[in-house]
């Protein structure tokens, strides 16, 4: 989405911003939307710029996309297995239980 300045520009240069922020076409903008990260990621803006991070249990470049670790993703699955099983089980026991 383009931006235009009508009159006088806010800022002429990054030092004319706040240190999060970008000059971009005479607007001051949060850096993180002019220099964005990849998919995923955690963007930081400080002193102009962005320093790009995968969040914790991603892997990956931060600049182009940060995928779920292959190590979370078979620990999740590994317990959605595991509670199924424990529904299994339950379920058995009860059938074999007498009220009378």
């Amino acid at each position: 989405m383009p931006f235009s300045v009508v009159g006088r520009p806010e800022c002429l240069e990054n030092r004319d911003c706040r240190n999060s922020e970008v000059c971009h076409t005479g607007s001051c903008l949060d850096a993180c939307l002019v220099l964005p990260c990849g998919v995923n990621a955690i963007c930081m803006s400080h002193l102009h710029d962005v320093t790009c991070k995968c969040p914790p249990g991603y892997t990956g470049n931060p600049d182009s996309e940060c995928i779920l670790s292959m190590l979370i993703f078979f620990s999740f699955i590994w317990k959605v297995l595991a509670y199924q099983n424990d529904i299994v089980n339950l379920n058995a026991m009860n059938a074999n239980f007498d009220c009378t």
